[in-house]
């Protein structure tokens, strides 16, 4: 569908006050008169059932009929020519003796739509209750609730033009259901709401990967109250709200977004928090590590070729690639992707950077995946979204794999979720080093270590009071080491290690936190403060 259709609904209305003149003086009138209307669409093309690139158009097809309205009486003219072509006719006859100066409304009917609208002997048109809440998000399903209409003059009564616009959208939702929604799984609903009205509805069965391409006839207007879609699938109920150039959509127009309902379907993105905010890829240095990046919403996808400038607060651009890691396995060169002359929230799922199609099932980096994301993000601009996380969801990691992913970040302020269970050599060491923001820590969930896994992990983070609780209770090869050096605020840890005996692995560990503090241990074990690294002036506490 050409984005120049547009609505003409004030121009309808004075042709009807007209027309309605007309039928007024020519009620009585029931003479029979053959007519026939050439018609065409604005831009030439009749909107229906495929899609061609940001166009949906299609030829006329056997079975549509043209409803003329004139002397408040609907006639069916049907089409005699055109099928499978751009350009049609419509012959039949009219009742009433219409002049040169009448006008006539006139209204395509779709083999596909006639159960939905019923058009009035007024020049008005009704749809059916729930017509927008029974599609079934094809093409098809949402083309079938377009309306096509327009006015002609009667003129000579042969060969009379008419040119139609539509009063209807489409919204081509390119969906990814929630987290916990099975693959097959049928029944599953999108909606578009106004407040709390439902105006248009598909159901359908949830696709491969939990994508669903969906189409919504939505009716134009402008509509009042928060404007959300609702994805509801069982008992799992997700919702997106739209933003104002979202909503309120031009009759005759499509549109085009990708929803993730399940942020885990979220690619890495970059929102400018600053206007004019610079994001770059550098590639390490004799790799070749091709990236693709989005503008919209991850509807088109183009190849990273430079920096990208998002010239707006609010501009975004996601990215994805199949890359198994971004620095070399020797740890000798390393890629950067960075925020700089402004700022930026970063947010998504990070694994869109190693698989760009199953990153939303990804949760295991391999031997392949050895330093994969070392200093990717380092001393970048990023900040934590007020309402987007950024995901780090793999549970079993790789060596290296996080080496100073964020280090010297100095503008981010909480750290990612990480629920690893499975650790690797050094796969957090330096993660967060130079962080002077960060005031709050994830938790740790593994309770076995491997050798520097943690190796100043926060080091120098001086915003940071507490921090999380390390469960494991046999200690590794330098896995504590300068964990929390420099943490100069850091005033409570928690941890319930028995066997400290493995080589280095408290080593500085709190050197340079808060003189006083609480440090609570594992019961029965006999450390005390001024022991293991545990600052003198710090209090000693059995859990």
């Amino acid at each position: 569908m050409k984005k120049s259709i547009l609505l003409v609904a004030a121009a309808i209305g004075m042709l009807m006050t007209s027309c309605n003149k007309d039928i007024i003086n020519q009620q009585e009138d029931l003479t029979q008169t053959p007519i026939t209307i050439s018609a065409t669409y604005e831009d030439g093309e009749k909107i229906a059932y495929t899609e061609d690139g940001a166009n949906i158009t299609a030829k006329w097809q056997s079975g549509d009929k043209l409803k003329v309205v004139f002397n408040n009486r609907v006639s069916n003219l049907d089409l005699s020519s055109g099928a499978g072509t751009t350009s049609a006719t419509f012959s039949g006859t009219i009742t009433g003796t219409p002049t040169a100066t009448s006008m006539l409304i006139c209204y395509v009917s779709d083999q596909n739509n006639t159960s939905d609208v019923t058009v009035n002997t007024d020049g008005s048109y009704t749809y059916t209750d729930g017509a927008f809440l029974s599609q079934d998000g094809t093409l098809a399903s949402a083309a079938s609730r377009n309306l096509y209409y327009g006015t002609t003059f009667y003129g000579t009564g042969t060969d009379i033009s008419c040119t139609f616009s539509v009063n209807t959208s489409i919204m081509k939702f390119n969906v990814y259901a929630p987290a916990g929604v099975s693959v097959g799984t049928s029944g599953a609903t999108l909606t578009y709401k106004s407040g709390d009205t439902e105006i248009a509805k598909a159901t359908f069965t949830v696709g491969t990967h939990g994508n669903n391409t969906v189409y919504l006839s939505i009716p134009s207007g402008h509509y009042s109250g928060e404007q959300t879609l609702v994805y509801r699938s069982g008992d799992k109920t997700k919702t997106e709200t739209l933003s104002a150039t979202q909503a309120n959509f031009t009759a005759g127009q499509t549109y085009s977004k990708t929803i993730y309902f399940n942020q885990l379907a979220t690619p890495l993105t970059f929102e400018a928090k600053v206007a004019s905010s610079r994001i770059q890829f550098s590639a390490a240095y004799g790799m070749d590590l091709p990236l693709e990046y989005s503008t919209d919403d991850g509807v088109s996808w183009n190849t990273y070729s430079g920096p990208i400038t998002l010239a707006n607060i609010g501009d975004k651009v996601s990215f994805r690639g199949d890359n198994a890691a971004y620095a070399k396995s020797d740890g000798s060169a390393y890629s950067m992707l960075t925020c700089t002359n402004g700022g930026c929230y970063i947010y998504g799922n990070i694994m869109s950077l190693i698989n760009s199609t199953e990153y939303a099932s990804a949760f295991t980096l391999t031997s392949d995946n050895e330093w994969a994301f070392w200093e990717l993000f380092v001393s970048s601009k990023i900040y934590n979204h007020p309402s987007k996380a950024i995901m780090l969801p793999a549970t079993t990691l790789a060596s290296n794999c996080y080496y100073m992913l964020f280090a010297n970040c100095t503008t981010l302020t909480s750290a990612p979720d990480l629920p690893a269970t499975t650790l690797a050599g050094a796969c957090y060491a330096s993660m967060f080093a130079g962080c002077t923001a960060l005031t709050t820590a994830p938790e740790l969930p593994a309770t076995t270590l491997a050798s520097s896994c943690y190796s100043n992990m926060f080091k120098d983070c001086t915003s940071l009071t507490s921090a999380p609780n390390l469960l494991a209770t046999t200690l590794e090869n330098w896995c504590y080491s300068n964990m929390f050096r420099g943490c100069t605020n850091l005033n409570s840890i928690k941890c319930l290690a028995t066997d400290i005996s493995a080589g280095n692995c408290t080593n500085e560990w709190l050197h340079g936190v808060a003189a006083t503090g609480t440090f609570i241990k594992a019961t029965g074990v006999a450390w005390s403060a001024g022991e293991s690294g545990i600052p003198s002036g710090w209090t000693v506490q059995e859990e």
